[in-house]
């Protein structure tokens, strides 16, 4: 009996401290997230802010938006088109006639480079008069002739093609055919940009020059043939141009004094036009000023 009495005594005291526990635990549950929730250094960790340098590079980045926006509004763009162009060897050429009715004989070589005194032909008359040397007349280079050793010939019938030398005294002529898209972008008086490379010296040289005509109509293969004395040149022409071709010609405005050559006839020059400055804010909606 005292066995069983001293055990339910334990029992009841094991009974009360387990529901003591029970008790305690919500509330010490409750204090600890109460006091985590709501203490200073919490509080701190939650609403801590970044650094001095990450305000820096806020304020930079927002700033550098800043002005990419103005610039959008304010800058300008160039709008240019470029095309490949040379001197007129139609232009700065001349056909050198017969001078008198007779049999033709020509020098050894027959074309190439040519000073004002270089006899082109001689001519001995049908009527057994004195033979007539036919000169050049101006430096150029004989790039076509019309006529063979022995052949007779009438006052007044093309002998040769003489293509002039260009010097500073003179207007240099260039010329260019273009697509219908571009030539729409260039308008009689405009002034463009020529850049003229040349090969043996290895020197590049810019300079302006005035727009003097723009095609109404497209040219034919042979119209550029005469213009660039370039087979080459003309073939790309057409082909860039889809077989539709708009001759564009050009007068040089100067030539820097500065010892690098005059470009030549036949020689290959670039042309830049600015036709337009555009916003860059317009280049989302397509509009130009």
């Amino acid at each position: 009996m005292q066995s069983s009495g001293v055990g339910s005594g334990a029992l009841d005291a094991l009974h009360l401290k387990g529901f003591e526990g029970i008790n305690q635990m919500p509330e010490s549950v409750s204090t600890t997230g109460s006091a985590s929730s709501a203490s200073p250094e919490s509080l701190d960790e939650v609403t801590r802010t970044t650094t001095p340098h990450g305000w820096w590079a806020l304020w930079v980045t927002l700033a550098a938006i800043g002005v990419v926006l103005v610039w959008s509004f304010v800058g300008s763009l160039p709008q240019q088109v470029s095309a490949v162009g040379t001197v007129s060897a139609l232009y700065h050429s001349e056909v050198i006639s017969a001078p008198t009715s007779g049999i033709v004989s020509l020098p050894t070589p027959v074309d190439g480079p040519k000073s004002d005194d270089s006899v082109i032909a001689s001519i001995a008359e049908f009527d057994g008069g004195p033979t007539v040397d036919v000169l050049a007349g101006a430096s150029g280079r004989v790039t076509e002739f019309y006529v063979e050793e022995g052949q007779g010939v009438e006052a007044g019938d093309a002998l040769a093609t003489l293509v002039t030398l260009v010097d500073t005294s003179s207007q240099v002529k260039i010329v260019t055919f273009v697509p219908a898209t571009i030539a729409e972008t260039i308008t009689k008086g405009d002034t463009v940009q020529v850049t003229v490379s040349n090969v043996s010296s290895n020197v590049t040289t810019q300079s302006e020059a005035t727009i003097d005509d723009v095609g109404e109509s497209p040219s034919s293969l042979q119209a550029m043939l005469a213009e660039s004395a370039s087979e080459p040149l003309a073939q790309q022409w057409l082909d860039d141009a889809g077989g539709f071709p708009y001759r564009v010609l050009l007068t040089l405005d100067s030539w820097p004094d500065n010892g690098s050559p005059i470009p030549i006839p036949g020689e290959i020059v670039e042309i830049t036009n600015t036709y337009a400055y555009i916003h860059p804010i317009d280049l989302l909606f397509g509009g130009n000023e």
